[in-house]
This record gives C-alpha cells, structure tokens and sequence, in this order.
C-alpha cells in the first residue's frame, strides 16, 4: 500500500502562485485515513483563522479538498467536500464576501442561492448534496479555489483592481 501523507502550510496569503493554480481530483489511492487526518488539519486550521471555509489550495495542497462551516440545527457544524462538482445552479444574489487568503478585502460579488453538488467522503464514497443560502455561498467560494480563482475576480476590473492595491498596500505595512 502506497503511504499517503498531506503537508500542511500555514494559510497563503494573496498574491502567493499557488493561489492559482488548479488543484488536482484526489486519487482512489489517497483516501481512507490519511484523507481523514488531513480534513481534521483543515478544519484545525480553518477554526485558528476564524474562518467559514478553507480549501486546500489554501495551505499549499493542489488537491479538490475544501471544509466549512454549516448551520445545524443547535450549533454550527463542520462538512467538508472532495473532489467537488457544481451540477446545479438556481436563483442569484449578492453577497459580500471576505476570503482568509485576502484578509481585511471584502466586496460583494454575485453567487446562485442554491447548488446541487456531486463529491466524495473519506473514504472515496460518491455522494449528491442540495445546498442552499449560507453554505452554498460558502462553497461557491471555497470550488473556486480549486480552479485558481478568488472571489475578487468576479468584480470589475476597476474595483478588483482599487481592491487589491489598497490590500497590496496595507499588507507592506504591517
């Protein structure tokens, strides 16, 4: 059996390359209990960075991996998605959005309400998912990572643009 093993980086920060790269599916070879701790890395992660979601790109690894937060029925609970397709979109809306790789960049960029999702558990399971509102956007954000994008490439050239120089400057400060 092949040893399958995730490095994990600390979160990357925009304009870091690998932010836009495209991730690769996970491979029938690297599921089971690696995949498990990993998701369990990402989702360790995620909670230090306060955050609502967190795909793997995000800390180093080109792989279709992505966890995040969704509202249960007493608390918020954390899901997670590999290999992750959108089959299904409806409704439209705007919705700001800030991202952990941009910290301190928020702007309102357009998302479906609903999305029907086909991806796999752990353990390489194939599963169908409806989502709607709060967790939809959320992974609406967090697939768009695993193709290279961010969420400030649905604005405007103009307003990516003022966006990302404010952010640009504000980060050689601190």
């Amino acid at each position: 059996m092949v040893s399958v093993r995730f490095l994990l980086k600390d979160i990357l920060f925009y304009p870091d390359d690998v932010l836009r790269k495209v991730s690769s599916p996970v491979e029938s070879h690297e599921f089971g209990s690696p995949m498990k701790k990993f998701i369990e890395e990402l989702y360790s992660s995620m909670d230090k960075a306060n955050g609502i979601g967190l795909a793997a790109p995000q800390v180093g690894v080109l792989k279709n991996v992505l966890v995040y937060k969704t509202v249960g029925e007493k608390e918020e609970v954390n899901d997670y998605l590999i290999n992750p397709k959108i089959t299904y979109t409806e409704g439209n809306t705007l919705v700001e959005e800030g991202c952990l790789s941009l910290p301190g960049v928020f702007a309102k960029v357009p998302r479906s309400v609903k999305i029907t999702i086909e991806a796999q558990d752990f353990e390489g399971k194939p599963f169908t998912k409806t989502t709607e509102c709060f967790s939809s956007i959320v992974i609406q954000h967090e697939t768009d990572h695993l193709v290279g994008k961010l969420f400030v490439d649905k604005l405007s050239l103009m307003k990516r643009k003022m966006l990302l120089t404010k952010y640009n400057r504000n980060s050689r400060r601190n």
